[in-house]
């Protein structure tokens, strides 16, 4: 029962922000702001940001800006979509600021990314 209770309380945590996470999930490429997030675990902004970085060892912040990373990384692998488009796509405002934030995170170009990764792990389509 012991083991039970721990797990409880160790999960617990987690389950309380779950709503969060699902909503930056699902709107990460929307224009999101902290005060909805928080909102969906009916915290104030204040308490969600500090239980967040408590929990991920990251801001709410730096999350949503690594999911839209990462799903501008699998759109320039999987697309021919411009850079513009992925941009806009992952809501980030302008290719300049996506330009800057992903070179930042994932150290290569959106464009270098796309020409060395791109080429090796373009996804074809059941049709070829």
């Amino acid at each position: 029962m012991r083991d039970a209770q721990s797990a409880g309380a160790t999960i617990g945590p987690y389950e309380d922000l779950r709503p969060a996470l699902e909503y930056l999930n699902r709107h990460f490429a929307e224009s999101v702001t902290i005060e909805t997030v928080a909102a969906q675990v009916h915290l104030s902004t204040s308490q969600f940001q500090r239980r967040f970085r408590a929990l991920f060892q990251t801001s709410p912040v730096q999350y949503l800006l690594q999911l839209r990373i990462d799903s501008a990384c699998q759109q320039l692998q999987r697309t021919d979509a411009s850079i513009a488009t992925i941009a806009l796509r992952n809501g980030f405002y302008d290719q300049s600021a996506f330009c800057r934030q992903f070179k930042k995170r994932v150290g290569l170009t959106p464009r270098h990314y796309r020409t060395r990764l791109g080429n090796n792990a373009r996804w074809s389509s059941p049709d070829e």
